[in-house]
């Protein structure tokens, strides 16, 4: 049985990473092993541990810091460890991972995996991350698992000023001179694309918003 690919996506603040802790807790429970990953450029509250926004953390087996995957011997033995124990790869912001690095991670676990004679039941890959950056542009990473991903779930999450499903990141002071790496949920509003497009084009109005919030 080929192993699967899952890509669950959201918004800033749609708690992504404390649906992939309570998930990783569940397979824990059943008697699976869990192998959690993150980039390195996720250092927010952490260096070594992924942490949510409602207090639920957990020690990550690897931070990932490339400059590929392959030259990146921790990151190739997760891979190989999480195959041979029949776990389940867990990565979290996902986005964070060039095109290539996804595409690396998915060919390397589909010859490890079909290299291998012992049943796996369990190996599965489960990515969590955003859809877009702030200037409401797919990211790289993201184009990759969606791609690979046998199945794909968004998490959902609520406008910041209206009842209206959050659909973009609208990164708070925000300028042209702005990258689209920049970590933490206290910069960003999730938005509807009314708000997000508003605020976009008129960004005076934050205060206006905010202050009726």
């Amino acid at each position: 049985m080929s192993f699967k690919v899952y890509f669950e996506y959201g918004t800033m603040g749609s708690s992504k990473s404390s649906q992939l802790l309570m998930m990783a807790n569940n397979y824990r429970h059943k008697g699976v092993k869990t192998y959690l990953v993150k980039p390195a450029i996720d250092n927010r509250d952490s260096d070594t541990k992924i942490v949510s926004r409602v207090g639920l953390e957990h020690k990550v087996k690897h931070v990932y810091t490339g400059p590929t995957i392959d030259e990146d011997v921790g990151m190739v033995n997760v891979i190989k460890s999480a195959i041979a124990n029949d776990g389940v790869l867990f990565i979290d912001e996902a986005q964070f991972f060039s095109y290539e690095d996804v595409r690396r991670i998915y060919d390397l676990a589909y010859k490890l995996s079909n290299n291998l004679s012992i049943q796996q039941s369990n190996f599965s890959i489960m990515a969590f991350g955003l859809l877009t950056d702030f200037n409401d542009r797919i990211f790289d990473g993201t184009k990759a698992w969606i791609e690979i991903a046998d199945s794909l779930r968004e998490i959902k999450n609520v406008c910041k000023f209206c009842n209206s499903k959050a659909t973009r990141n609208y990164f708070i002071n925000h300028d042209k001179s702005s990258t689209n790496i920049v970590i933490g949920d206290s910069a960003y509003y999730p938005l509807c694309s009314y708000h997000y497009n508003l605020l976009m084009k008129y960004p005076e109005l934050i205060s206006q918003f905010t202050t009726n919030t």
